[in-house]
């Protein structure tokens, strides 16, 4: 059961420290605001609060001389409202923008800084709702919320305050509306904010689905599944309108409620008035001053009962975006305190046993020590958790037990940016940018100068490509490097990793992607980057590790050898095995390889 009251106390106190700290350089603008909107429903109760002496005094006592005066005061009344409403409508927008811009900022920023774990069960689509959709419910609180609140409240305030000067017996009819349609909202609001908030969840997954389908159109369309992906959708589309529907009919049931109640109200004012007339204890001119700020409470009240609809609806997306400012950055991790300088690169691994959550497999009891500018090659079948290692390395996930240790220092304790920003990464499945190719290179450095770039490109061979492509550097390459080749797209993922200039190398299949020509002259690439810096490497294709200073031969998350290519053939292991099974080449093949194991000095 869905405890709405419990749960908004328990956002605003989550929400007020954030807007507190957002809305710095905001709060003068907020405060001339909420004056502006009470002086402008104080100066709009002026037409209403004067019909009694229009009726009573300029009329029945034939005070004609009095009326120039009186529209010229209901005048003014109504320009100075419109005014101030106008205005104050104007500085809450514009504030409310600028804080939905605040709040996206700090959700990616904090996204950004979360662990990859986090990555791993969260789909894109959903993340960038977050970021993009949900932080603009502040917008909907400030402007439909907030503003919309604080009018009704004071008209509210100001309607009783008239009422009770003119009929106690009036004003105690008013205040029971007031707690019957408090009541009616309390219900609306109980049943419909556990919809809203399954909704918002049901249109992230969509969101999400449809991202993925998009971004992975070329296998969408490989399969022939477009209706596979539109049935999905459709499916989708369904239970979201299924959600909508459901919070209509409980909308509308209540809104009836409300209109009935509404009206028997009115019934009863209209039955006290009359009463209070024939025994003289109103006037006609207080008749009717009643009856319009009876109508100006109730509208009011009903304004809010819409609100409190739109402030669910708003907290609905606020309290997604709580949950995830919630969720504990790399960054503010216990422990994560020390600040690294310039490192020399040495690695160890101490009895380091991992695995990943929906995985009964994983990493047992490794150690291994990588000194500084040394190369280690990783290799063996796959899910021998090579590439667990190397994200291990990386920061993207902590040992289960064990340590990795950096020149002696505990990484478990190093605040992972200064560490980060000392290694390269060259990954088999390369993420470029939708920019231009100049634009992914410089990703790794932006402030690097344009002497710089071209070395960096003219190392990873991406100067040759280049030249040929219609804008130079400057070619947009689309999503993902979608107009490159998967080679020409490795190279520019190499060039990254040059200009970064690392202590660390991480090349995790570096040259899979690249022909047998081009791998032949990246390779001479990063064996110049690869000097006298510490250089993790995982490899299938055995001839691209052969001069490694050491080889472990990874299986079931063990390390079963280790040495050097020369000496682990002279075992007859696992590695001579497969390297006996590499170096049978079909006939087509055997001249190439022969080229590529000359040009890496073989």
């Amino acid at each position: 059961m869905d405890r709405p009251a419990p749960m908004r106390w328990r956002t605003a106190r989550r929400l007020w420290p954030l807007l507190k700290d957002l809305s710095k350089g905001y709060k003068r603008k907020l405060f001339v605001a909420t004056v502006l909107v009470l002086l402008g429903r104080a100066a709009a109760l002026v037409p209403p609060a004067s019909t009694r002496f229009l009726i009573d005094t300029i009329l029945q006592h034939g005070r004609r001389d009095l009326l120039p005066k009186y529209v010229a005061l209901v005048a003014a009344s109504i320009a100075a409202s419109a005014l101030a409403g106008l205005t104050a409508e104007r500085m809450f927008g514009s504030t409310a923008f600028a804080l939905v811009a605040a709040l996206r900022r700090r959700s990616q920023q904090h996204i950004a800084q979360l662990p990859v774990a986090f990555y791993d069960s969260t789909r894109a689509g959903t993340l960038t709702a977050r970021i993009m959709s949900d932080p603009d419910a502040l917008r909907a609180l400030f402007t439909n919320g907030v503003q919309t609140a604080m009018s009704s409240v004071g008209t509210a305030v100001l309607s009783l305050l008239v009422l009770l000067s003119i009929s106690a017996r009036i004003t105690l009819l008013a205040a029971f509306s007031i707690l019957a349609f408090c009541w009616i909202t309390r219900l609306r609001l109980r049943r419909t904010k556990p919809l809203m908030r399954e909704g918002a969840a049901i249109a992230a997954e969509v969101a999400g689905r449809l991202t993925e389908s998009i971004a992975g159109a070329r296998t969408v369309k490989s399969y022939c599944a477009e209706g596979a992906e539109a049935a999905s959708f459709a499916r989708g589309l369904h239970r979201i309108v299924a959600n909508s529907l459901e919070i209509l009919y409980a909308t509308s049931r209540l809104n009836a409620t409300f209109a009935a109640l509404n009206g028997m109200t009115f019934l009863a004012l209209i039955w006290a008035g009359a009463g209070g007339i024939s025994s003289a204890r109103l006037s006609i001119g207080e008749l009717m001053t009643a009856s319009l700020f009876f109508g100006m409470l109730v509208g009011p009240t009903a304004q809010l009962v819409n609100t409190g609809a739109l402030v669910a609806e708003a907290s609905t997306g606020i309290e997604r975006v709580l949950d995830i400012l919630d969720i504990e950055t790399e960054t503010s991790e216990p422990g994560r305190t020390l600040r690294i300088g310039p490192i020399a690169g040495r690695v160890e691994f101490r009895e380091v046993t991992f695995r990943y959550s929906n995985s009964s497999h994983g990493l047992r009891g490794i150690n291994l020590t990588a000194e500084p500018g040394s190369m280690t090659a990783l290799v063996g079948p796959s899910g021998g958790s090579k590439t667990t290692i190397l994200s291990l390395l990386t920061g993207f996930y902590k040992p289960a037990s064990g340590g990795i240790f950096v020149d002696g220092i505990n990484l478990d304790k190093v605040c992972l940016q200064t560490f980060r920003s000392q290694l390269g990464v060259v990954a088999q499945d390369v993420f470029l940018f939708h920019g231009t190719v100049r634009e992914n290179v410089v990703f790794a450095r932006p402030a690097a100068t344009d002497a710089e770039f071209q070395s960096a490109c003219k190392a990873a061979r991406v100067d040759e490509f280049a030249a040929e492509l219609p804008d130079g550097y400057e070619t947009i390459i689309g999503e993902r490097g979608v107009k490159l080749s998967g080679g020409q797209r490795q190279r520019i993922s190499i060039a990254r990793a040059i200009l970064a200039n690392p202590r660390i190398l991480r090349l995790d299949e570096a040259t899979s992607n690249l022909d047998v020509r081009s791998e032949s002259e990246v390779h001479a690439a990063l064996s110049a980057l690869s000097e006298n810096r510490t250089t993790f490497i995982c490899a299938h294709r055995l001839s691209t590790i052969r001069g490694a200073d050491q080889i472990l031969f990874l299986e079931n998350g063990l390390i079963v050898e280790r040495g050097t290519h020369e000496t682990l053939l002279a075992s007859r292991g696992k590695y001579s095995d497969l390297w006996r099974i590499q170096a049978q080449p079909r006939a087509a093949e055997r001249e190439p390889i022969q080229v590529l194991e000359g040009a890496i000095g073989g």
